[in-house]
């Protein structure tokens, strides 16, 4: 059996989890010595349970193992164990890398700089419109975007990269041929397409809330930096924050309304010492900037259509707009405009691609 194949075999044990298979590479050296090893060698100098014990001796099946090795050349999965060259060197360094993860889609190198982007899932339109923002700025300057693909935060910073044409890689809480949550299908494909799909759970696996604390090491793990974009007090951003600084990384973190549960978490994390970041380049001035993938990426942007101009009007109320919701109201009592005058200017504004509409009252600036 080849090298590779008795780590796929090692991680799949039932049963055995990181902290176990630590502990037997730490007697036996390899997934193939582990292998070799017989039920009295397993006994002697494991310290493992007779469960645990039985569970491997009864794992050793070339038979199932051809059919995982036949399933992944199917679903076109790679397997990467953590000695593999493909394997991330910034994941090995945290305290419990996965031994082994797996990988699909067509662009999984990641040679330029990290940073990941967590947040609510049930977001504010504000923390969305942020975490594409950032997502976007990031990417188009080189930086790769890494999330978890979740509802929220996650999905629009996912979102944010593809827009500005750059990499993203999405962790999951389940095995990488599932789409979860449905919804994302097609963010799912287009991760897939442009970027890549890793998690630590074979192919199959389905998502369990247990699974999702394991996940996010492996982002802060795969991060040189994690910004939060917007989170409760108490909520997985946070512990995802914690595991950064434990392995090391910087943390980093958007402001929010004093008043909003959502924004708690993130001025939390700035009270204790993350950065404030309000723009793209709060972050970048902490990472290697002689990156070669800027150039070119600067050279791109500098050739992007200009957009087209605004009337006096027209930047008056759009000067007036953020990227949190505004009411009609508020934009009257502000610039003194009627309401049939004000609605024309806003409708040239969402044609100008410069606006989104959220209802009939509300609005916020686009970022595009």
């Amino acid at each position: 059996m080849e090298y590779e194949n008795f780590w796929i075999w090692f991680t799949r044990i039932p049963g055995i989890g990181n902290r176990k298979q630590k502990k037997l590479l730490d007697v036996f050296g390899t997934p193939e010595n582990v292998w070799k090893a017989e039920h009295q060698d397993l006994s002697q100098y494991s310290n493992l349970s007779p469960k645990d014990i039985s569970a491997i001796i009864q794992s050793k099946d070339f038979s199932k193992i051809q059919k995982w090795i036949e399933e992944l050349i199917q679903k076109n999965i790679q397997f990467y164990s953590i000695e593999h060259p493909q394997y991330p060197d910034l994941l090995k360094k945290i305290y419990d890398p996965p031994y082994g993860i797996y990988v699909k889609g067509k662009n999984f190198g990641i040679v330029q700089p990290t940073v990941g982007v967590v947040g609510a899932r049930h977001c504010s339109e504000y923390g969305k419109q942020m975490a594409f923002h950032m997502g976007k700025e990031l990417a188009s300057m080189g930086i790769s975007i890494i999330s978890g693909m979740a509802r929220g935060v996650d999905s629009a910073a996912h979102q944010g990269a593809l827009a500005g044409g750059g990499h993203t890689l999405a962790i999951l809480g389940n095995g990488v041929d599932i789409c979860y949550p449905e919804g994302n299908k097609r963010l799912y494909m287009e991760i897939m397409d442009k970027g890549a799909l890793l998690s630590e759970f074979p192919p199959g696996t389905m998502p369990k809330p247990g699974f999702f604390p394991l996940r996010n090491r492996i982002i802060s793990g795969l991060s040189q930096g994690l910004l939060v974009v917007e989170a409760a007090k108490r909520s997985g951003s946070l512990i995802t924050a914690d595991q950064a600084l434990e392995q090391g990384r910087d943390v980093y973190a958007i402001p929010g309304n004093i008043t909003s549960s959502l924004s708690a978490g993130t001025n939390y994390l700035i009270q204790q010492g993350a950065k404030l970041v309000m723009k793209a380049e709060d972050i970048l001035e902490d990472l290697c900037l002689e990156n070669p993938f800027f150039a070119p990426q600067k050279e791109k942007n500098s050739k992007s259509t200009p957009k087209e101009p605004l009337e006096k009007e027209e930047k008056i109320v759009y000067d007036c707009l953020s990227l949190e919701p505004v009411s009609i109201d508020q934009i009257c009592e502000k610039t003194g405009y009627s309401p049939g005058m004000l609605q024309h200017i806003l409708l040239i504004l969402e044609l100008k691609d410069r606006i989104k509409k959220l209802s009939n009252q509300w609005f916020v600036r686009k970022d595009n």
